[in-house]
């Protein structure tokens, strides 16, 4: 599958999204905001917020399910992307047109380097085409972070890289499982070191800091 192909899958998805019901592919649900995951990085961005202002990047931002926490956390700035445009339009219509939503691509991050303070994703790696684009998504993580990022992963890392697809009702999306080694590789290779690493609520968190020179 190529990129390209994905992006038209991950349309096709958006097409499918119900707003009244709040889901797509009809049973996967995108509340949820209060979801023990959630709950735990809200806390971790509570507490780096308590000093200063934290301009932070949401890359693959669905309909705002993050941001319709994190906008209540005093001195959270937030900006979300995601390259399915439904998803981005659903997001408006719910919080105003002025509301901090663009299309964009992990891949291609609309934005210049060091842009913001925190930069992360929530089960978005998982689902690109295979290792190669998983590098190519850090690469451009980090380049648009000053300091740190964070990768949430509902397939935690294993001990292999697994390269799959899976049929969610006739559309077909990766699901991928990375190995712990090719993801910190990554990591290194960028300038980054992990500062927390934790399970929680069936999400596998990485914090991770650039490692100033």
């Amino acid at each position: 599958m190529n990129t390209q192909l994905l992006e038209e899958n991950w349309q096709k998805m958006g097409e499918r999204y119900n707003p009244d019901s709040g889901h797509y592919l009809s049973d996967v649900p995108l509340q949820g905001k209060d979801s023990e995951g959630r709950v735990f990085f809200r806390g971790i961005l509570q507490e780096m917020a308590k000093a200063r202002e934290l301009f932070i990047l949401d890359c693959g931002c669905a309909t705002g399910v993050d941001y319709s926490s994190l906008r209540e956390v005093p001195n959270i700035k937030y900006q979300g992307i995601d390259w399915t445009s439904k998803f981005i339009q659903q997001a408006l219509i719910t919080f105003g047109e002025d509301a901090p939503f663009q299309v964009g691509s992990i891949l291609n991050i609309p934005f210049e380097d060091r842009a913001f303070d925190l930069v992360y994703e929530r089960h978005v790696l998982e689902h690109l085409q295979d290792l190669e684009d998983m590098n190519k998504a850090l690469a451009e993580m980090a380049r648009v972070t000053k300091k740190h990022l964070v990768l949430i992963f509902a397939s935690a890392p294993g001990d292999h890289t697994v390269i799959r697809t899976h049929d969610h009702k006739g559309i077909e999306l990766p699901t991928n499982v990375y190995s712990r080694l090719d993801v910190t590789s990554c990591l290194s290779e960028l300038g980054f070191t992990f500062t927390v690493c934790t399970a929680v609520g069936g999400d596998t968190i990485y914090m991770c800091r650039r490692v100033e020179v």
